[in-house]
């Protein structure tokens, strides 16, 4: 008998780029459990995997990145159940979001539940006309992306997206600078590798040392957040000479001049 699928599957792909992609079609790729646990078990690699310079995350079928929870499963939980549940979810989702490699969330279809908080959640979004984001907490009677989307988007366009409750359709999402890439829905997946490949092209200590420290200042004073910088790009002088530091420059120039 063959082993049964699985709701997410992970591969490496060239250029230093891996992918975590959602694989449950059938119910527009909600999570549950298994799926959730198999997800951080692949962010997990990732993490402590030195080859890879940037993280995508899709979901299968082309209609959704993720519909939300697998709410079917949570109804078949006791209150108690779903509590624990919750708990381990609320981690999972921080260790997404606080990865020191930078993600990448290929937003084709519908974002809605935690497909929304995975996309907010990543560092990098990539969209196009069918991309639909939606945050449901609202609409169950509790709040959700009120620490980070006034961040991505200012604190007027949070309010209308959070409190009003609606879908955020694709152009919008772009207008509202959501969105870092725009385009044809079927160039989504492609764009989003593509960005990711940009991005691990970079020596990956300044790449996750610029991700760190931009999560880290929100909210701290501009003095702050400068000092940390200049502190880092202290140390990394004092570890490395400039022969080192620069040696894609002084390439390049070499390069040119044969």
């Amino acid at each position: 008998m063959s082993e049964p699928a699985s709701p997410v599957s992970y591969r490496e792909l060239e250029s230093g780029v891996a992918m975590i992609e959602i694989d449950r079609p059938e119910v527009h790729n909600a999570l549950n459990r298994e799926a959730q646990q198999r997800f951080a078990e692949y962010l997990d690699e990732v993490n402590e995997n030195p080859a890879i310079g940037a993280l995508v995350l899709a979901g299968a079928g082309g209609k959704a990145l993720s519909a939300g929870w697998d709410i079917n499963e949570m109804l078949a939980l006791s209150t108690e159940e779903n509590v624990r549940l919750l708990l381990e979810r609320e981690e999972w989702l921080w260790r997404w979001y606080a990865s020191p490699v930078p993600t990448v969330a290929a937003m084709r279809g519908i974002a809605y539940g935690v497909g929304a908080l995975l996309s907010a959640c990543a560092d990098l979004r990539v969209g196009g006309p069918g991309t639909r984001f939606k945050v449901t907490g609202m609409t169950y009677g509790y709040a959700n992306l009120t620490w980070l989307l006034p961040d991505l988007v200012g604190t007027s366009r949070a309010k209308q997206i959070l409190l009003a409750g609606g879908v955020l359709e694709g152009a919008r999402a772009a207008e509202f600078g959501l969105l870092n890439e725009y385009v044809a829905d079927e160039a989504i997946r492609d764009t989003a590798v593509a960005a990711a490949a940009r991005v691990a092209a970079l020596p990956p200590a300044g790449v996750r040392n610029a991700k760190r420290l931009m999560r880290e200042g929100i909210g701290r004073d501009a003095r702050a957040r400068y000092d940390a910088e200049c502190l880092l790009e202290r140390a990394g002088l004092a570890d490395r000479s400039a022969a080192d530091i620069f040696t894609r420059f002084t390439d390049r120039k070499a390069d040119r001049a044969r």
